[in-house]
């Protein structure tokens, strides 16, 4: 892992630090709790909730999360790929 990679978070650390209310957003927003997403939704979703907590409102931050390339959202985390049901 790299220095850069040592900043980013990992996909386990944004899923642990989600609070109720950050649930309640990813199920108002994609229609189904986190753990009934699609592995690349799910990290999208995490990047939604990222993108909120830096203040963006929230339209824009889903807005944000959803223009994201994947390549892009693997990137956001530092361990990048995820596998299929492994949140």
């Amino acid at each position: 892992m790299s220095s850069a990679d040592s900043a980013k978070p990992t996909v386990e650390d944004s899923v642990n630090s989600l609070t109720g209310f950050d649930e309640i957003a990813v199920r108002k927003r994609f229609g189904a709790e986190l753990s009934d997403l699609s592995a690349t939704m799910m990290m999208r979703a995490l990047v939604y909730i990222l993108n909120l907590r830096e203040s963006k409102d929230e339209p824009a931050a889903f807005n944000a999360a959803m223009k994201m390339p994947l390549g892009d959202i693997q990137n956001v985390f530092a361990d990048g790929e995820v596998v299929e049901g492994e949140a």
